[in-house]
């Protein structure tokens, strides 16, 4: 299986920023109808209010349910965000420590033309205790992280609403590749 691309067009959609945020992700959620970012914004009335955890996890689930998103086969599952920044790198020694080699999923997608940690994740991909799931449909892959047993957030907003989903069970492993 090889990396989707997604967010190829005009109009991005943006699942975190449009949650989490209020910039133009919001605005552009409009355009994509039946998917879980346009459901939980129109459920809350597309109000500026703070993120509601109880009816985002109600639209996750209903979506879940309704398109029949597959749900992990391994103990683990990470989020690795190929970062367009030159500011975080993926810690693998603390990945190594948490997993201890045990059998993960690794869920990504390329969703800018930067492909900085490609090459990371492609090793890291070598291993035979790790699989790749990765999708053109964002939500697939934000369903299929969220069902996860156990779940390892790196960068970014889509990571950071996995993680605020999933606290009791999973790792966030943002920081700054100088620290």
């Amino acid at each position: 299986m090889n990396l989707a691309k997604v967010n190829t067009s005009k109009f991005k959609y943006r699942l975190g920023d449009a949650v989490l945020l209020k910039n133009r992700a919001r605005d552009d959620m409009k355009r994509f109808p039946d998917t879980i970012g346009y459901d939980y914004l129109r459920a809350i009335n597309w109000s500026l209010k703070p993120f509601d955890k109880d009816t985002f996890l109600n639209v996750v689930n209903n979506h879940i349910a309704k398109h029949n998103y597959k749900a992990p086969e391994t103990e683990f599952v990470l989020h690795w965000r190929l970062y367009p920044s030159s500011s975080w790198k993926m810690n693998m020694e603390k990945l190594k420590e948490i997993v201890d080699g045990r059998d993960i999923t690794v869920c990504a997608a390329i969703h800018c033309d930067n492909k900085k940690g490609i090459n990371d994740l492609y090793k890291y991909l070598e291993n035979d205790n790790v699989r790749l799931q990765s999708s053109t449909n964002p939500d697939e892959d934000f369903a299929f992280a969220f069902q996860a047993e156990n779940l390892i957030c790196t960068a970014g907003t889509f990571s950071g609403l996995l993680y605020r989903c999933k606290e009791h069970s999973a790792w966030y492993m943002w920081n700054s590749k100088n620290k």
